[in-house]
């Protein structure tokens, strides 16, 4: 799943870099990267491009969240030149920002979809009885004061930290379990890990079939 592959791409991507930083004295060397950089951006590089779906099932895989999005957009902030330590801060925070949005949008979507109200469902289920039951206990104004009653969902999810990680970790059984806590999320979580990573290998047998099916047929 592409949750899983995610620190793989970033891998190729450090890769490509240092290979074509070492091919400054081997031209045809460095012709050939530079032709695999091209292809791997055309696939991941252009953010505008890039089928945010890929981010949204790194935010999901309780392993990581929002650190791996936040540790790629610093990476494509360090291709920029020349910026202060506030403006680089600024921008980091914007791209990831950018996916946190579009990720809500999407949330907000699956709630209407299933008509599901998460924030008051969230909230009552998780709601303790003594502190539902008294308005008035130091629980409750605890709770008012660091505002985590009013927090979405998803707002939720993210301030539990990152679970550490596991070789043998189950994703889809570990949104199983947390589905009444995460009613909207454990949703998207069956919807988006069921697609696939990349079209790339229906892509090449199309390709493959049109080199070898007579073109007269």
């Amino acid at each position: 799943m592409a949750h899983e592959l995610y620190d793989e791409v970033m891998d190729i991507e450090d890769t490509l870099d240092e290979m074509f930083k070492k091919s400054n004295d081997h031209f045809e060397f460095m012709k050939m990267v530079s032709l695999m950089k091209h292809k791997f951006l055309k696939y991941c590089g252009d953010k505008d491009k890039k089928n945010m779906l890929f981010d949204f099932v790194v935010i999901l895989d309780p392993q990581m969240k929002l650190d791996m999005i936040q540790y790629g957009c610093q990476k494509v902030v360090d291709l920029m030149e020349d910026l202060t330590e506030e403006k680089y801060k600024e921008m980091v925070a914007n791209l990831v920002d950018e996916v946190k949005a579009e990720m809500q949008l999407l949330i907000t979507e699956y709630e209407i979809l299933y008509q599901i109200g998460a924030s008051n469902l969230i909230r009552t289920e998780n709601t303790p009885k003594e502190v539902r039951s008294s308005n008035c206990s130091w629980k409750a104004k605890f709770e008012k004061f660091r505002g985590f009653g009013n927090k979405s969902e998803f707002e939720k999810y993210l301030v539990y930290g990152v679970e550490p990680s596991e070789d043998n970790f189950d994703i889809l059984q570990r949104w199983k379990v947390n589905s009444a806590r995460y009613p909207t999320l454990s949703k998207m979580a069956k919807g988006i890990f069921v697609v696939p990573v990349s079209t790339v290998t229906s892509e090449s047998a199309f390709s493959t079939g049109g080199r070898v099916v007579d073109p007269y047929c």
